[in-house]
């Protein structure tokens, strides 16, 4: 604080417990303080976190007192302690723009002014990111201290203005306090505001039944409660019967009603948006808000004529909003839901969609065009992406211009690199889905088809691997789609349908001079293995070029044969060729032998050490010693080796269960009497010793006993 008897300013707060954001708050403050002759009072209503050692860093006055279920007694205790000339009360889960130069030249120069009460801009964020989704509310918050005014209510405390006074008021339109004390409804600190909220608010108007400021907060409060359809029609009642002040608070209370009647499927609905429209046509919380919520409802219902209608009905109203046009005093009371520029953004891209649907595709292409992409989030870019493959597929715009400038702004680091990422990843996830084969074939058969949709993404051939990969399928020249795959940098993102097809064509892949990590091709082969039966051609003719090839193609065809075991159908009753099934399984057998030969140490590969593998290597091991044993003529070995591999590893269960019932040499034969007989008195002469007696090894060891060994083996 300036070392002045009166300084021009007090900045009042009360905390409880608010370790998570005080600081933040208090640090904010701090150039403003600088900037004016100010002090800090601070009440502290009862903290056991830490608060009090931070507050006590940073308040001129700093006192106790006791919490009482009261906000404006704590709010007035440290009014009654202040001496400034203006007052300006600050919320600890909020804090101050670095923009602070309205209010610091308004303070200034307030004694040539006849301003006595001013609002301020709270910017309420619907998460604790703080991003793009908020909402603007006016709030009183400056005043001079000799209006004599203190506050009043128990909760949502406010100075008593009347909303005939509300012109009076000045507004401080760029003085903004950031605000996400309401963020995150899930998390169980708000759920215990929440509930605070709600008792006193019930207390509230049990006391002032027709209190209908109580009611409207009663009514926002409790969104998330089951008997919220009760409290609004109560609230809605209250309008009916023309309670005090309804003139000004009807308008945010239907607004309330008509979102609570959309999220919760009320049969009111229609009712309660036509009620709006006509007793509150001029009300921002119609015009915005009401028109929106509508408007959602048409487009799911596929009214866009009335969709489009709506939405430029609710632009219209944004713009007047803005613009400083209309009447934005009814905004002190409650804040709007759906004025956010993220909000605008969203509704812009469906009417686009809207437009299109009603053979507009020149006003979709122009909306799109005028889009600010670096406030989109994941959700607005895969929307943004839908609409805008779908007016490639389904007209002749020329969607190129859209698209390379979409492309430069969702890669802007704005308002920071972890959000232009993720508007990068979901980019490349909505451009995979005009690649697939089904969006083909869908988009084929639409009527008014035009061209399909991934050629949308021709024009970005040298900057992403959705423009790569629509280059790949535009092409017939190996060598030409040799060159393009050869600038692939992100394989995640490259759509596997056009390696798929380049490869069908011959391309030889791993490409040369570029190494893929196992991760990538696992990646990527997951991927095209969707296409069954391309997929087993590829594998097939994969197999007969590589032999003894380097590493990389061996781990291919490895990561192949590996995809094909899994996403073959072994125990399916339609499967007739035995043969396919035991070829594809010592094809997975030979591509482990030789690419773990290849990637382990020798002692690693045997018998005592192959617990050290990881499990489908060790399946892998086991096959290739249980063909070498069935080649060999031992099939009670192969059996063995079988089981062992299937111990080791329980994703190959449906193969060896297969192989086990398929394999020729393993099916009964019609067997000798005398064998038979002779193998019967074996095994009872077997069971009189100890497995491990020499008696045992010696008769395993005779002529008689291995002309019956696969009999009593196998059974």
């Amino acid at each position: 604080m300036n070392n002045e008897m009166h300084p021009l300013l007090t900045i009042g707060m009360i905390f409880k417990n608010d370790i998570r954001c005080l600081e933040r708050c208090l640090k904010a403050l701090e150039p403003l303080r600088r900037a004016l002759s100010c002090e800090l009072v601070m009440a502290d209503t009862g903290s056991v976190d830490g608060s009090r050692e931070i507050a006590e860093r940073y308040a001129d006055v700093i006192f106790d007192f006791p919490w009482k279920d009261d906000f404006s007694a704590a709010r007035n205790a440290v009014m009654s302690r202040a001496s400034g000339k203006w007052y300006l009360t600050v919320d600890t889960d909020e804090y101050l723009d670095e923009d602070i130069s309205e209010l610091t030249a308004f303070l200034k120069s307030a004694g040539k002014q006849q301003k006595k009460v001013c609002s301020l801009i709270q910017r309420n964020y619907a998460s604790q990111e703080m991003n793009g989704l908020y909402a603007d509310f006016p709030v009183i918050r400056l005043l001079l201290m000799s209006t004599g005014l203190r506050y009043e209510g128990i909760i949502h405390e406010r100075w008593p203005i009347t909303p005939q006074q509300l012109p009076k008021v000045h507004l401080l339109s760029r003085t903004i306090f950031h605000h996400d004390g309401y963020a995150e409804s899930d998390s169980e600190q708000i759920k215990a505001k929440r509930k605070r909220n709600l008792k006193l608010l019930k207390e509230a108007l049990d006391k002032e039944p027709e209190n209908m400021t109580a009611l409207l907060q009663y009514v926002e409060s409790s969104r998330q409660e089951k008997n919220h359809p009760e409290i609004v029609r109560r609230a809605l009642a209250a309008i009916e019967n023309k309670w005090t002040g309804w003139q000004i608070l009807g308008a945010p209370i239907l607004r309330h009603a008509v979102r609570a009647a959309r999220e919760r499927n009320m049969p009111e609905l229609q009712e309660w948006i036509e009620q709006a429209e006509t007793q509150f046509p001029s009300s921002f919380f119609t015009r915005i808000d009401v028109e929106y919520i509508a408007f959602s409802y048409d487009w799911d219902e596929k009214h866009y004529v009335s969709c489009i209608q709506r939405g430029e009905k609710c632009l219209s109203a944004l713009s007047d909003y803005r613009n400083g046009k209309g009447n934005h005093n009814e905004l002190m009371y409650s804040s709007l839901l759906m004025s956010a520029p993220y909000w605008e953004q969203g509704l812009k891209i469906f009417l686009a969609d809207a437009y299109l649907r009603t053979g507009n595709s020149g006003k979709c292409a122009e909306i799109l065009a005028t889009l600010n992409w670096a406030l989109f989030d994941a959700t607005q870019t895969e929307n943004f992406m839908r609409v805008l493959r779908e007016l490639h597929s389904m007209s002749t715009q020329d969607t190129a211009p859209i698209l390379l400038q979409f492309w430069e702004g969702i890669g802007r680091p704005l308002p920071d690199k972890e959000s232009a990422q993720k508007r990068l990843d979901a980019f490349h996830r909505a451009a995979a889905l005009a690649f697939t084969a089904q969006n083909q074939k869908t988009e084929k058969e639409q009527k008014g088809f035009c061209r399909l949709s991934y050629t949308l993404f021709q024009p970005l051939a040298d900057s992403c691997e959705a423009g790569r990969g629509a280059a790949v399928l535009e092409s017939k020249d190996i060598r030409e789609i040799h060159d393009i795959l050869t600038g692939v940098e992100n394989w995640k993102a490259f759509p596997c349908e056009a390696l798929s097809y380049a490869l069908s064509l011959g391309v030889p892949f791993p490409l040369e001079n570029q190494t893929l990590k196992l991760e990538e091709m696992d990646l990527l082969i997951g991927s095209m293995a969707a296409d069954k039966e391309a997929f087993y051609t590829l594998l097939w003719r994969t197999a007969k070029e590589t032999s003894q090839g380097s590493l990389q193609k061996l781990a291919w065809l490895r990561g192949l044969a590996l995809a094909a075991i899994q996403i073959y159908e072994w125990n399916s009753k339609e499967i007739s060729d035995t043969d396919a099934g035991m070829s594809l399984a010592r094809l997975f057998a030979w591509t482990e032998r030789e690419f773990i030969s290849n990637y382990y140490r020798p002692e690693l590969l045997c018998k005592e050490n192959i617990w050290a593998l990881p499990p489908l290597h060790r399946l892998g091991w086991y096959c290739a010693q249980a063909f070498q044993a069935l080649d060999g003529g031992d099939p009670a070995q192969y059996v063995k080796n079988l089981r062992s591999g299937l111990n080791s590893c329980q994703e190959g269960k449906a193969m060896i269960e297969h192989l086990l019932k398929h394999t020729p040499q393993l099916q009964k034969k019609e067997v000798p009497a005398e064998l038979s007989a002779l193998a019967e008195q074996i095994r009872a002469l077997l069971s009189t010793f100890p497995a491990d007696s020499p008696e045992v090894k010696a008769l395993k060891a005779s002529p008689a006993y291995q002309k019956v060994a696969e009999l009593i083996e196998n059974k």
